[in-house]
């Protein structure tokens, strides 16, 4: 056993108990490499990261553990039935094939926990697709994203080092992992019946557009997070009828990677800001923005998180079970909003004959119909948004919050009624 869970992981494997929880990403790439390429540079990643070769079951008591007895390839499916136009690949194929991912599960009793497709362009073409998902126990949304960098890098004929075990959070923050439960914990809960069928909806907004952006959001006094979380909000009130009347509770993920030098490796270091927005608030735009970042609740600073890792901790060893970890992930929610902006690629996209030109995601299932999980990424100065949504009222949505963002940027501002 490379080493125990730690809390936070342990809190997400109970999640994927009840829905598929797992971490979603599309990249186009310009350039293309044969079948027998792209398993070799899968192989590399598996040998760089130890985590790409574990299981995760659990003892008879309900407590799970790393498993990496078993030496099977991360799983890659070749194909070359995408529908390829000018622009790229088939966007309505895309969508769906990311959806599909979203459904499928990955079974954690089985190693490794990361599958990929590639579809290339046929017809002598350049470009080719990667869809990675992975699951949420041991990625966090860069860790996954440096996974798709890492293939890149193997692909162009880069040596992938070996890398240690990741440590866990706890493990960084000195913080007692939960023991064994001394009774039996349970792992028993129905698939939620409020998740939904995901659809997934995309948008690529402008050099233009997304550099205008990050120059007025550092003008307000604000960020391009937050220009993002207002826009959504503001639309989001007139696309979903659930949300008209309701205080909306707006998460965001926060990376503690460089707080503690873990860059480059696969596992879950992260930790989350709640904001909570009343029906009746009304701002002009980037006193919004401004407003959310205000009282954005962040567990920032390492004494903080080490009270979050403590407290996980304490319940586990207290027997949270996996209907106990959902019931306190529901609790006190109202509709939400998952806002997961990774920022600029950390790392050059053009490796060797090799470009990512575009990266989707991250995507995951939040678990319930009235949630919806905003992905952002910007590569090559522009911003990419990647929705999932199971309700039919976010059609549209993306294209509104452009519409917002241009209206915001535009001398006379807007005004935002919530």
């Amino acid at each position: 056993m490379p080493r125990p869970l730690g809390s936070q992981e342990h809190c997400f494997w109970l999640l994927g108990r009840s829905t598929s929880n797992h971490i979603v990403y599309a990249a186009e790439i310009d350039g293309t490499a044969p079948p027998h390429a792209w398993r070799a540079a899968f192989d590399a990643l598996q040998r760089r990261h130890p985590l790409l070769r574990v299981r995760i079951p659990a003892t008879p008591n309900g407590y799970p553990y790393f498993d990496a007895g078993a030496d099977r390839p991360i799983p890659v499916h070749v194909t070359d039935d995408a529908p390829w136009h000018a622009e790229g690949i088939d966007a309505a194929w895309l969508d769906r094939e990311i959806a599909r991912e979203l459904i499928e599960p990955i079974d954690h009793d089985r190693a490794p926990l990361i599958r990929a497709i590639v579809a290339s362009e046929g017809n002598n073409g350049r470009r080719s697709l990667l869809i990675v998902a992975g699951s949420h126990t041991i990625f966090d949304g860069i860790g996954l994203a440096g996974c798709i960098r890492d293939v890149l890098r193997a692909l162009a004929g880069v040596a992938l080092a070996p890398l240690p075990v990741p440590p866990s959070l706890n493990q960084l923050l000195d913080v007692a992992d939960a023991p064994p439960p001394t009774r039996p914990v349970s792992l028993d809960l129905p698939p939620s019946p409020d998740a939904g069928t995901p659809t997934v909806h995309r948008l690529r907004l402008s050099h233009t557009l997304t550099g205008a952006l990050r120059l007025h959001a550092r003008a307000a006094h604000t960020t391009v997070h937050g220009a993002l979380c207002a826009a959504m909000l503001s639309t989001g009130r007139a696309h979903l009828s659930a949300w008209r009347r309701s205080a909306i509770k707006l998460v965001s993920p926060i990376d503690l990677r460089r707080q503690f030098g873990t860059e480059e490796d696969c596992a879950v270091y992260v930790t989350v800001g709640n904001a909570l927005v009343e029906p009746d608030a009304r701002h002009g735009f980037w006193d919004m923005a401004r407003h959310i970042l205000r009282t954005t609740n962040v567990p920032g600073s390492r004494a903080s998180v080490r009270a979050e890792t403590r407290d996980l901790s304490g319940q586990l060893r207290n027997g949270l079970d996996a209907a106990g970890v959902v019931r306190a992930r529901r609790m006190g929610q109202a509709r939400d909003l998952i806002v997961s902006n990774i920022g600029p690629l950390r790392y050059d996209t053009h490796v060797g004959p090799y470009e990512m030109t575009a990266l989707w995601g991250p995507f995951v299932r939040t678990g319930d119909r009235g949630d919806h999980m905003l992905g952002v990424a910007t590569v090559d100065g522009r911003l990419h948004l990647g929705l999932t949504s199971a309700t039919a009222e976010a059609a549209g949505w993306l294209e509104a919050v452009k519409v917002t963002l241009e209206s915001a940027l535009s001398p006379t501002g807007a005004m935002i009624e919530l």
